[in-house]
């Protein structure tokens, strides 16, 4: 009974840090959602229920602890944490090939080889993205009705590809909203996993300073999220406008 306690925990742990090297290339995920992904991952390993066919119920958990990382994605995060997660089991597949083919190593550190490959991408993959994030980090200046500056984090965005009629648009939450005044004057739709979403839509003029000696002035329709305080800045940068 313990040999098996035990091995459902390295189960478990083994699932976790899967979840952790594959949220990873989307910038992380909470450890409550990680968790829970795990959990089900656990259970299309031990597979304790009947079912039809066993494949099919293994990927459909797996799928499912994938979407439990994050409460919405976009189609590109969707797509970028499968591959992630692909790209993280062929790195335990190689490292359990170096162990098999060039080692004298027992089985019994199988799990420790898997765990170590997939925390060791994860960690390679989150300083990656947090090196390269830096660049993707400016400070937005919105104009208020009064005709003042309030400035703000922004995030450039190479996967936000909004446009309406023609011109890029930008996400702002509803903290900065209500800081500058802005006054929906209609709504957008866009479409994610989920399905499609409708948010409020107005118009901001703004500067994006990208160093201290550059910036540049910008007037486009923004969206209003109640989602984007949430991920430590307030305006979501438009792709076209690195």
């Amino acid at each position: 009974m313990t040999n098996e306690i035990l091995k459902v925990f390295a189960t478990f742990v083994t699932a976790y840090t899967f979840l952790f090297a594959s949220s990873a290339f989307i910038g992380g995920a909470s450890a409550v959602r990680t968790t829970v992904g795990a959990a089900l991952m656990t259970i299309a390993h031990i597979r304790p229920f009947p079912v039809l066919n066993e494949t099919v119920f293994v990927v459909c958990l797996v799928l499912s602890a994938l979407l439990i990382l994050k409460k919405e994605y976009t189609f590109s995060e969707l797509t970028t944490t499968i591959a992630g997660f692909i790209f993280v089991f062929l790195c335990v597949a190689g490292a359990e090939y170096l162990r098999l083919s060039f080692t004298r190593i027992g089985d019994e550190w199988s799990g420790v080889f898997a765990g170590g490959a997939a925390l060791m991408t994860g960690v390679v993959v989150s300083l990656a993205k947090k090196a390269h994030a830096v660049k993707l980090y400016y400070e937005v200046g919105i104009t208020d009705p009064e005709g003042r500056e309030r400035r703000f984090k922004g995030y450039l965005d190479t996967g936000n590809a909004l446009y309406d009629e023609g011109e890029a648009v930008i996400v702002i939450s509803e903290k900065a909203a209500r800081k500058v005044g802005a006054v929906p004057d209609g709504y957008m739709a866009l479409g994610t996993v989920s399905g499609v979403g409708v948010l409020p839509k107005t118009r901001l003029n703004y500067k994006i300073y990208y160093d201290k000696n550059k910036h540049k002035l910008y007037s486009t329709p923004a969206l209003i999220s109640d989602k984007m305080g949430k991920r430590g800045y307030d305006v979501l940068i438009h792709k076209d406008m690195k």
